[in-house]
């Protein structure tokens, strides 16, 4: 739910003027509690003005969870934050953050690991006046872009995306309204994995037919205020000669009042670890847990793999690997997943999942597995219901479908 808080606030910027110049201190300090709320725990370096810009010397972040803190991780780059101002009702605003270049490394037991993204700017910020709430922290801003991506290991680039994008929609736009419901799509394009180093990079290639592939990753969340419905609707990641994986839900129940439930839970359990009560925070985790259970209703999910080639490389690689024929391997597989099956206690539901699987594999073009209940189920509902798995099948109304067209719009979730 992080990535969410990204929205419009151009229409605010144009339309409410300053009123007086910012102390960098004092907007900092309204975002670093506006972060404080999701769990990030910042701290900035010196901080001057230059005219309406504030630059920042350097920060650094940990992150909040259940266990405890995560990191702090410093950041050893300069902040700039442009057209910063405040609004007469106490609202900062500013027109964008960008860095140069961010980059970290790690030398671990399996080499160095290195990440370097540049080019990074983040838009239209918008930091209300009083405490941060789950709604405000949805549209801290709106737009983040960047340049390539570069992820090393021991030197050898393994991974590189040409440019990652996200944006947001709000309705209405930051400090016009309370907000009713919001679309935030993000992409990583021209997305390239290359084998890199390794034992395991000779399989690698044989499986992937190639010491690189190509692809995209691009995905749209929508999120209703009122019912709390968040959707999926897809994310899709799909690779050159090799095949495309969605995957598309939908939920009720997920309002501003969850999520803020959910921020406040976190905070408390990383304040208990760090005072040792780790009984007292796994007892207060288990009970956050069932609470969403009881909110939150699927109304619909499915995931879908097409392939393009993939599927053939890997079955062929493992029967070799394994020392049998190609279509002893491919039967030996059926039978795994037949066996796995059989504990369901749903025998017409397991020969229909199988002679679903058995199509795939005799001619892999595509697999899909939906969940379509008839009406919005409660997950704690479903939860229960896993005792009973051939039960639990029909409330969910699974299917699994085997080279069949695809599911689009409203039908892919329902």
């Amino acid at each position: 739910m992080r990535m969410i808080g990204i929205g419009a606030a151009l229409t605010v910027l144009l339309t409410a003027a300053p009123v007086a110049a910012v102390e960098p201190e004092a907007f900092l300090e309204r975002l670093r509690a506006a972060y404080e709320l999701m769990g990030y725990d910042f701290a900035f370096g010196p901080a001057r003005a230059e005219g309406d810009a504030i630059i920042v010397d350097g920060a650094s972040v940990a992150i909040t969870q259940p266990e405890g803190m995560l990191g702090p991780v410093d950041l050893d780059v300069e902040l700039r934050f442009s057209g910063v101002a405040e609004r007469e009702d106490g609202t900062y605003t500013a027109d964008a953050l960008t860095i140069d270049e961010l980059g970290f490394s790690h030398d671990g037991e399996d080499g160095i690991f290195a990440v370097l993204v540049e080019g990074i700017r983040m838009s239209d910020f918008y930091l209300p006046a009083g405490e941060p709430t789950a709604a405000s922290s949805m549209m801290l801003f709106s737009d983040l872009e960047t340049g390539p991506l570069s992820f090393t290991h021991d030197g050898t680039e393994v991974l590189r995306i040409g440019a990652i994008t996200a944006d947001s929609v709000f309705n209405p736009p930051p400090g016009e309204g309370e907000l009713i419901d919001l679309s935030s799509r993000l992409a990583f394009e021209e997305v390239t994995i290359r084998t890199g180093p390794g034992k395991g990079a000779k399989a690698t290639r044989a499986i992937l037919g190639a010491s690189e592939v190509n692809g995209a990753i691009e995905g749209t969340i929508t999120w209703s205020m009122a019912e709390g419905r968040v959707a999926l609707d897809p994310l899709t990641i799909s690779f050159d000669g090799q095949g495309a994986l969605e995957l598309a839900f939908t939920f009720d129940g997920m309002t501003p009042e969850v999520l803020q439930t959910i921020y406040d839970a976190e905070r408390q359990m990383s304040h208990m670890m760090s005072k040792g009560k780790t009984q007292s925070a796994s007892e207060l985790q288990v009970k956050v847990g069932f609470e969403l259970l009881e909110k939150l209703q699927l109304v619909g999910a499915h995931v879908r793999y097409d392939d393009a080639g993939l599927t053939p490389r890997l079955l062929a690689y493992s029967a070799v690997h394994e020392g049998q024929e190609s279509d002893a391997y491919a039967e030996s597989l059926i039978g795994r997943a037949e066996e796995l099956l059989a504990n369901a206690r749903a025998p017409e539901l397991t020969q229909s999942i199988i002679g679903e699987v058995r199509r795939f594999v005799g001619d892999p073009r595509s697999l899909e597995v939906a969940v379509a209940p008839a009406a919005p189920l409660k997950l704690i509902t479903a939860v229960s219901g896993a005792v009973n798995p051939a039960g639990l099948a029909n409330m969910l109304n699974l299917s699994v479908t085997a080279n069949g067209s695809a599911q689009t719009g409203d039908d892919a979730v329902r």
